[in-house]
């Protein structure tokens, strides 16, 4: 069975399924043994799909990767969590005024 492909993300070591208890066990483990606040997976999942948008990654590939059927449903979860995104537009629209200006001024 090993190199089964499938579409599981958490696998045993031969490829196939793994028990759910299996895998809150370890993460409860992984957890105390960094000292770590207690996460759930559903916090991991937000944290990771904020942390993405918050580094660039483009909405509709974080949609694809949380299973969102349309990039709105991902927009209207996570973009609320990103409020940096809004002074980013400003200020690179900021720029292209200013770029336009400084053209105008050379003709």
């Amino acid at each position: 069975m090993l190199g089964v492909k499938n579409d599981l993300i958490f696998t045993s070591t031969t490829g196939s399924y793994k028990p759910k208890r299996t895998l809150q066990d370890w993460f409860k483990r992984f957890i105390a043994m960094y000292n770590l606040k207690p996460l759930t997976y559903h916090e991991l999942r937000h944290t990771s799909a904020t942390m993405l948008l918050a580094n660039g990654i483009p909405l509709k590939n974080v949609a694809e990767r949380m299973g969102h059927s349309r990039a709105s449903t991902t927009a209207n979860i996570y973009a609320h969590a990103i409020p940096r995104f809004d002074k980013d537009a400003s200020n690179v629209f900021g720029e292209i005024l200013k770029s336009c200006t400084q053209t105008e001024n050379l003709g």
